[in-house]
């Protein structure tokens, strides 16, 4: 990391005092914990882009959060990944971020009071990112790679959802499907 390419913290809190905006205020605390991460521990944060989605360029870039190098983790648990991330967002995110995360689910995407996950709709999900990454891989200097979420449950007064022991096949499945890139029943 170089220092010199951080957006100073207080360039960030003078924007936001200005502008009242959710999004800003928003994006300076994902600065703020960010910068925090990259000065104590040296590392590359990875932010969800869930709360970016919704920020313009403008607030993003001026953010800071491309200037300390942070990646980005680009979710969707659902077999049409388009119809919530747009081919739109695709060429912002690539605009700010050389490089992308993206993540998928081997359980826990369907709703709170589930006891097994559905493999197939994970199967498709799989494969949909699998084919979205081939689709805008040139548009990042990099793919990182993909990860497997399992989620145990939707907050933290919720009931367990879609225990493990229930999701060990649908994850097997998954981490076969995007291993080998494809997955054939026979």
């Amino acid at each position: 990391m170089r220092s010199s390419s951080w957006a100073p913290a207080s360039a960030v809190v003078a924007k936001t005092a200005t502008d009242s905006s959710s999004n800003t205020a928003s994006a300076l605390i994902v600065h703020s914990v960010a910068e925090y991460v990259v000065r104590r521990h040296h590392v590359i944060p990875i932010v969800w882009d869930d709360m970016l989605r919704q920020m313009t360029t403008d607030v993003v870039r001026e953010s800071g959060l491309p200037a300390l190098g942070v990646e980005l983790m680009v979710w969707s648990y659902v077999k049409d990944i388009y119809r919530f991330i747009p081919y739109s967002q695709w060429t912002q995110f690539a605009a700010l971020f050389p490089r992308v995360w993206i993540a998928s689910a081997f359980k826990g995407a369907f709703g709170e009071t589930l006891t097994v996950p559905n493999a197939r709709w994970h199967l498709e999900n799989n494969m949909a990112w699998l084919s979205v990454a081939r689709e805008q891989r040139s548009h990042f200097a990099e793919v990182r790679g993909l990860v497997l979420t399992g989620w145990q449950r939707y907050d933290h007064l919720a009931a367990l959802c879609e225990l493990l022991p229930a999701a060990i096949p649908s994850l097997a499945l998954s981490l076969i499907s995007v291993t080998f890139g494809a997955f054939d029943s026979k």
